[in-house]
């Protein structure tokens, strides 16, 4: 169905999903690991993270096999094989009425899914 763990492009979008995530007290799973001989952190399509938000968090730990958690107020590093929720994302087509494709907001472009 074309879902994966979710990737957020700047900080606007982290907000959004902070806010989306402001009535739920459990941590969820995005898509940023650290993974590699170098410990590089990365996104699950292997793009670096540019978030000093997210960057801040990930200096935390910086061993292979962690995974970055995120709650309405915080993020945190855990092992990767913890059981936990998670947020994905599917990137939608928006179709206006006259068949112009329009490029989906980030309000557009997101559904939460948890375990």
């Amino acid at each position: 169905m074309g879902y994966k763990l979710l990737k957020i492009e700047d900080e606007k979008e982290l907000k959004f999903i902070q806010i989306q995530l402001s009535s739920k007290s459990f941590y969820s799973w995005i898509g940023l690991t650290c993974k590699g001989a170098n410990n590089f952190w990365t996104w699950e399509d292997n793009s670096p993270t540019s978030l000093s938000s997210l960057l801040f968090v990930t200096k935390q730990q910086t061993k292979a096999g962690s995974c970055v958690r995120i709650t309405a107020r915080k993020t945190e590093v855990s092992d990767c094989s913890r059981p936990s929720h998670y947020v994905c994302e599917r990137r939608l087509q928006v179709m206006l009425p006259n068949n112009e494709n329009k490029k989906a907001t980030t309000e557009d472009k997101y559904r939460k899914f948890s375990s």
